[in-house]
């Protein structure tokens, strides 16, 4: 696979260059492709030096969504979260970087680029970045969905904050989002993490009340949690 991933990347390389050499120049489709291609094979300053760098004003909010992405999945939220503060509501208010790329007027983004940067709250703790970002999404009318609320969850939990957690649930439901295992799996983890087997059995149990069938994961939680604290009567 990692093979497959480097081949792919070389390609893509040669076929970038091949494209300006001709005299073509990049477009944004082409840009956020390369993007990926380099990502996947773990090149952040490949991607950063030849692309971002080199090609800001092809960057959209899908350029930052997929970088973003892959700073999480890589076990960098830090710089992700660093990313996001560079990134501002007036395209004439001065960033570190002061490149029109990192403006939400031109970026117009969606749900998907925020719950990236919510995904490396929720990683790092971080509570009071995650809070802005909320802010962030209402001032621009982008409205929560699933994964919004579960990362919101996970950073609550993260910062100790289990009641907060379980409020998101709430949230959830007056606003008819989907409501899953998984949904309950995250809270149950929580409760686990922080010892509070009072609550994670209350949830156990609401979640069987809502017909929400318990999975692998489910126990997997449970078990583990109960490991952790040497409590295996549990």
């Amino acid at each position: 696979m990692e093979d497959d991933k480097s081949t792919a990347a070389n390609i893509a390389r040669k076929a970038f260059a091949e494209l300006k050499k001709r005299g073509f120049y990049p477009d944004t489709f082409s840009v956020n492709r390369m993007l990926v291609a380099l990502l996947r094979v773990g090149a952040f300053e490949e991607a950063k030096s030849q692309v971002l760098d080199v090609h800001p004003n092809l960057l959209d909010k899908h350029s930052w969504t997929i970088y973003g992405k892959f700073l999480v999945e890589a076990n960098r939220a830090d710089e992700a979260i660093r990313l996001y503060k560079d990134f501002q509501k007036d395209p004439w208010t001065p960033t570190k970087s002061s490149k029109s790329s990192l403006c939400f007027v031109t970026l117009k983004p969606d749900v998907a680029f925020f719950n990236v940067y919510l995904g490396a709250c929720a990683k790092n703790a971080k509570l009071q970045i995650a809070k802005k970002i909320r802010s962030d999404m209402e001032d621009w009318q982008v409205w929560p969905d699933q994964i919004t609320h579960h990362c919101m969850m996970q950073t609550f939990s993260a910062a100790g904050q289990l009641d907060a957690a379980e409020e998101e649930l709430q949230v959830m439901e007056e606003n008819e989002i989907e409501v899953t295992a998984r949904t309950y799996n995250t809270l149950i983890d929580a409760a686990t993490k922080a010892a509070d087997f009072r609550r994670a059995k209350r949830l156990l149990h609401a979640m069987d009340a809502k017909n929400l069938e318990a999975d692998v994961f489910t126990f997997n939680i449970l078990i583990n949690g109960a490991a952790n604290m040497g409590q295996h009567k549990k």
